[in-house]
């Protein structure tokens, strides 16, 4: 994971390789047999794992919002809004690009921007048709929340001097702000509910989801300077990263399987909208700021298992998004020739799912990584 910095911390890349190997995990259950262990319930939650990327996310953006704010530059706030864009979408339009080749060629164009420009999170645009890369709406998620963090900071920004005027700081307007986030989120989703919203709906509408990255946001404007200065936390990599797995998908059954499969009916849509997204994001966010606190000498006492965290967590986005439409549909497709073969395919995705990411990490992720580190405050 390599040294740590003041703006940096090794133990979240912890948190970062578990989301990911939990995502990857829950969506390769489809490939085993019913009734074995590893298809117990507890076990389902993928969106844990999202949730801990929505924390993570927010958890670093407001520590970027913080600075920009504090030098009260518009060049600081170009500069995070090239790095966002730059982190992401190069590498996601490239990816929907050589997926859209699979297309008859008189549609390609057509389903490309509707994935580029995150149609699907739409409900009224969507038009119920297939995404390319079906878990695009949560990264639809953040993108959206990025643009309206950037246009809310640029509000704050332009009217600098009212704030500072009467004695407000840095952390105290967007503690305000992040807050703001949460109250629309979830009144969003309530009226979604009201106005006969399916579940799928309230999952995959980006704009139902403002608060997402909210609670990483507190988190982080509550640790005050702990990321600079970690606590006094004991742990290790081993135990960080054996605990965060079953600890968090235990956590995110308890908090939201109920409601998840309690049916259709409008008041469990309700709980769900309104209280078991709220409570798995906390939770999660109290995660993030837990490690947070791990002094980074705790992370460099095996080397072994800091190299294959660091390079899970460096490959988690592209594994994020290949590993459903390219390795899981082609384990799909062998286990309907092969059904025998369940616990050896299941295992052969996984290895496969995290390769395939890190080789695109390589190859896509590295040169447009490289660009943004050229860019300074």
């Amino acid at each position: 994971m390599g040294p740590a910095t003041a703006t940096w911390l090794p133990g979240l890349d912890v948190v970062r390789a578990a989301a990911i190997v939990l995502v990857v995990f829950a969506h390769g259950r489809v490939l085993l047999p019913r009734g074995t262990a590893l298809d117990q319930p507890w076990l389902a939650p993928a969106h844990w794992g999202i949730e801990l990327f929505f924390a993570l996310s927010g958890y670093l953006i407001v520590s970027q919002l913080v600075a920009v704010l504090a030098g009260g530059s518009w060049h600081g706030l170009r500069v995070f809004c090239w790095k966002r864009f730059l982190r992401t979408m190069p590498v996601y339009w490239i990816m929907l690009a050589l997926l859209s080749l699979m297309l008859p060629a008189e549609i390609r164009f057509q389903v490309w921007l509707r994935e580029a420009l995150f149609l699907r999170t739409f409900p009224v645009l969507s038009n119920g048709v297939d995404p390319l890369l079906a878990v695009n709406w949560s990264l639809a998620v953040e993108e959206m929340s990025y643009v309206l963090l950037a246009l809310l900071t640029a509000a704050l920004l332009r009217y600098r001097h009212l704030w500072r005027g009467v004695g407000l700081s840095e952390r105290a307007v967007l503690t305000g702000l992040m807050l703001l986030l949460i109250g629309i989120g979830l009144a969003s989703r309530a009226w979604a509910v009201n106005q006969g919203f399916s579940l799928d709906q309230l999952k995959f509408s980006a704009v139902l989801h403002v608060d997402a990255l909210a609670y990483g946001g507190l988190a982080r404007l509550w640790a005050g300077g702990q990321s600079a200065r970690p606590g006094a936390m004991a742990g290790t990599p081993w135990l960080l990263g054996v605990a965060l797995l079953p600890i968090t998908a235990w956590i995110g059954f308890v908090v939201r399987a109920p409601y998840l499969l309690e049916g259709q009916r409008s008041t469990d849509l309700l709980t769900h909208s309104c209280m078991a997204y709220g409570i798995s994001r906390i939770v999660a966010a109290g995660l993030v700021l837990a490690v947070a606190a791990v002094p980074p000498a705790a992370f460099t006492k095996n080397r072994l298992w800091v190299s294959l965290i660091s390079t899970t967590a460096a490959a988690s986005y592209s594994t994020y998004l290949l590993h459903q439409v390219l390795v899981l549909q082609w384990a799909r497709q062998l286990k309907n020739q092969a059904p025998g073969l369940s616990g050896e395919l299941f295992m052969l995705y996984l290895l496969l799912s995290l390769a395939l990411g890190y080789l695109s990490y390589q190859v896509l992720e590295r040169p447009w990584i490289k660009l943004r580190q050229r860019l300074t405050v």
